[in-house]
Parts: C-alpha cells; structure tokens; sequence
C-alpha cells in the first residue's frame, strides 16, 4: 500500500522558468502529483549510486493489487496552461505507467483555484509501446484502465464546472467509458 497524507500542492509560482535577460530557459511541462505505480523492480528513494536518467523510469513489470491512499491533501493554484504555454495539471499519469496504474483513492481534497483541463492528464498509449518483448503487437495499455475515486472533496475559489464532492475520473476508454451508467466525456 502507498499513502500520501497532509499534503500541499502548488501549481506554477512566481518564480520564472525563463528569465527576462536570456539567460536560462527550459520550459516544461508542469504536474502536482505522478499517479503512483507499484513495479517488482524497485529503488532506493534516496540515489546511492549511479542511474540512467529520469531516474523515475521504471525497468521493470507492475506488481498488481497495490492500493493508493491520498488523504486531506490541497492542490493550489493549478491553470491549465504554463506562462511558457505548455500542459499543467494536479495529476498526471506517469509516462512509464505502460502495463498496470492501481487505482488512486482521494479522500477529503482540497482544490484551490483549480480550473478546467488541469486536474489530471492521462495520455493515450503511444504506438511505439507495440513491441513484441513488451506488450506484443499492441501498445501496452496502462494509460486506458485510469480510475481515481475522489470522497468528501471541496472546491475553492476558480473550480471546474464539473466540480462535486464525491465523483470519479476514468480513462476515455472507448471499450468500457460509453456504456458506464452516467459517464460523461469532459477534460479534467
């Protein structure tokens, strides 16, 4: 089990990725919060030696029935767009999350001037994930079995227009979102 408690999570702050004199710049994009994996391959969380970078790759499979806690945490401040005009969002889906994402359970979130497109991101598998030492003739798809669950969460301030207490978000999966009872298509 993986829990994350207490949190505060801010969005993009006052401190520029591209300074006014030239001198330094390398926009990117932004996230609060990587959905969370569980793989058989493991490291350290603090780096005792050498790693291929990003050192959030992941070299190994998903271990299944991993369960993901998030309690009384608060994204602040997240628009859907960087200054630099790049993707931010409070979660996202991380992208070597390509076999298994457990399900994420929030419970009593705070959003704070969270709008419309920046709550999460979850991609769609890409093509040059179909290899045969991996996922066979098809892309892995981790990113179209995404289900978090949020419970007693409250908006302030800015909020999406979808914005309820208790509500979940999916994948647009086209095999199973459709025929869910209620589901609706929208951008987080």
């Amino acid at each position: 089990m993986k829990e994350f408690n207490d949190n505060y999570i801010f969005g993009e702050s006052e401190a520029e990725d591209c300074p006014k004199d030239g001198s330094f710049c390398k926009p990117v994009e932004k996230v609060g919060f990587f959905m969370s994996g569980a793989y058989f391959g493991g490291k350290p969380a603090h780096v005792v030696d050498t790693s291929p970078l990003p050192y959030s790759n992941v070299h190994s499979h998903s271990a299944w029935g991993t369960k993901v806690l998030l309690n009384r945490n608060k994204f602040i401040g997240f628009d859907k767009e960087t200054r630099e005009g790049l993707r931010q969002s409070a979660i996202r889906l991380s992208e070597f999350a390509f076999d298994y994402v457990p399900a994420h359970e929030f419970f009593d979130t705070t959003f704070t001037d969270v709008e419309d497109g920046a709550m999460i991101y979850v991609y769609d598998p890409p093509k040059q994930w179909a290899n045969l030492a991996d996922c066979g003739d098809f892309p892995c798809t981790g990113p179209k079995n995404i289900l978090c669950s949020f419970e007693g969460s409250k908006f302030e301030g800015s909020k999406p227009r979808w914005a309820a207490k208790d509500f979940q978000l999916i994948s647009n999966n086209t095999g199973i979102a459709p025929i869910i009872e209620g589901c609706k298509v929208d951008i987080w």
